[in-house]
């Protein structure tokens, strides 16, 4: 069969344009993941990306550009600086923890005083003397406790003989890293002037403790009352010993 050259022209051209439109097809994309050898879609085509420029310092690179790692890369590409982590300082070996004031207070505590004291009454005037106190109590939560207390004044001759009182009762007390301060109701006992019977009543203690040392601290003491309508004070100021 015979071909004319026009018809082998044309089939010739036909053939052509199928291969390059074969040829175009192959290198068409959608997105960068179409694309192989690390190449990108650019407008529907894939193409190579030029590698950045190398560089020595960030007067090497275009533009705004940095130099990281020998390579000119934009600074929003560089990955955020990790936050410096604060070098941990080892504790002392006998290092503690502080505990509350309170937890410190909790138990048992005992006081004991020995004094110079003034007392005072009304049927027999005054005189100077000495005196001993004393207290033990349980310490409870937030500084404050319970206390039993106990005292004994005697004194030189006053102006109807010597006065002679003692006091016990109870109250509560207020521990502070200074001291502690004791406020109690007490039973108080006198001998009268010349020693004509005895006398009885109530009497108001309020006590104060001020350390200067372990166990050791200045204390004063001061008691106020009635017995049989007479009143009747005392004042003592001495050494304190403490548990």
């Amino acid at each position: 069969m015979k071909i004319s050259c026009k018809r082998a022209w044309l089939g010739l051209a036909l053939v052509t344009m199928l291969a390059g439109a074969r040829g175009a097809w192959a290198d068409g994309c959608a997105s960068d993941a179409d694309c192989k050898n690390g190449r990108i879609c650019s407008e529907g085509v894939c193409r190579s990306v030029a590698a950045p420029p190398a560089c020595g310092s960030d007067r090497d690179c275009p533009g705004d550009q940095v130099c990281d790692q020998g390579q000119c890369t934009s600074p929003a590409d560089r990955p955020p600086l990790a936050a410096p982590v604060p070098a941990r300082v080892a504790a002392p070996s006998n290092w503690r923890p502080a505990q509350p004031l309170a937890e410190e207070s909790m138990g048992l505590a005992a006081e004991a005083m020995v004094s110079g004291c003034f007392a005072e009454r009304q049927a027999a005037g005054s005189a100077l003397g000495w005196g001993t106190a004393g207290s033990l109590g349980l310490r409870l939560t937030n500084g404050v406790g319970l206390v039993g207390v106990a005292g004994y004044y005697s004194t030189s001759s006053s102006n109807s003989g010597p006065i002679r009182l003692a006091h016990v009762g109870g109250g509560v007390n207020f521990h502070t890293r200074g001291g502690t301060t004791t406020l109690a109701l007490a039973w108080a006992h006198a001998d009268p002037p010349n020693g004509a019977g005895s006398a009885t009543g109530m009497a108001v203690v309020l006590r104060y403790l001020y350390s200067l040392a372990a166990h050791v601290g200045l204390g004063i003491d001061t008691t106020l009352g009635s017995m049989n309508g007479e009143q009747f004070n005392t004042f003592g100021l001495g050494i304190a010993f403490t548990d």
